[in-house]
């Protein structure tokens, strides 16, 4: 077993709301350990994005703490890529631009052979110089995951990355990020409120209860990999989902 990248401690947190100040996650503890891939579940409004946003240095916990290979995270830790539900690319910039922007901002040096073999692996091979306008929501996405593990990030977080997407764009890219991650072997945590997709991609799943956000279940997902396109509807497959569920409605 791989040693703890990721640790929560207890980590509660409140925000400011219209309405007055919200308690989003209390007393959550999670690890996630180098090279998993762990996916959060939970309902809208549960805290996930939140988990995300602290364990990125964007916003600190009021209570708790949160530990980065070994290290107390107070700022955004390096070696962290982010993939989030819109592509965020920047318009003026072409495909290629947009994939090495990472590298630009860290004053890494730029490989452009390894830009287009980032391009290629994500499926996007004769659109190096396309705008983001002029390509499809899915490709948007490509780029952005593209653009995200381009520094081989030793910690990828996506927050529900694919759910702007139809069922067919999505499912092909559960099956590229499934083919990417197993050749980078970046640790992933992975937001959906999608179950059926956190079985399909995880080792390991979260479940949260609703607000204020805590950990209601862990569920390690024993399916063998490479993941295919049809085990989505497999006997076994749909037992994690239906077991996971079945946590979810009790503490709803």
């Amino acid at each position: 077993m791989t040693r703890p990248l990721l640790i929560l401690d207890t980590v509660s947190h409140h925000f400011q709301a219209a309405s007055g100040e919200v308690l989003a996650l209390r007393d959550v503890s999670l690890t996630v350990r180098e090279g998993e891939f762990v996916a959060l579940v939970g309902p809208s409004g549960c805290g996930k994005t939140t988990i995300l946003r602290l364990v990125a240095g964007l916003i600190q916990p009021e209570q708790g703490r949160i530990l980065y290979d070994g290290k107390l995270v107070t700022e955004p830790p390096d070696e962290i890529g982010m993939v989030f539900q819109k592509a965020t690319l920047l318009p003026w910039r072409t495909v290629t631009d947009n994939v090495r922007l990472p590298l630009e901002i860290a004053g890494k040096p730029v490989d452009s052979a390894q830009i287009a073999a980032m391009i290629e692996a994500v499926g996007l091979a004769g659109f190096e110089r396309a705008m983001p306008g002029e390509l499809s929501g899915g490709m948007q996405q490509r780029v952005s995951l593209a653009r995200a593990l381009i520094s081989h990030p030793r910690l990828l977080l996506m927050d529900e990355p694919f759910g702007a997407l139809d069922m067919m764009r999505r499912n092909e890219m559960n099956l590229l990020l499934l083919e990417l991650w197993a050749r980078i072997q970046s640790t992933v945590l992975f937001v959906t409120h999608d179950i059926h997709e956190a079985v399909f991609l995880a080792e390991r799943v979260l479940a949260m209860g609703p607000r204020p956000g805590r950990i209601v279940g862990n569920f390690p997902i024993d399916l063998p990999r490479p993941r295919q396109a049809g085990d989505r509807y497999g006997r076994e497959m749909q037992d994690y989902v239906e077991r996971i569920w079945q946590v979810l409605e009790r503490t709803a």
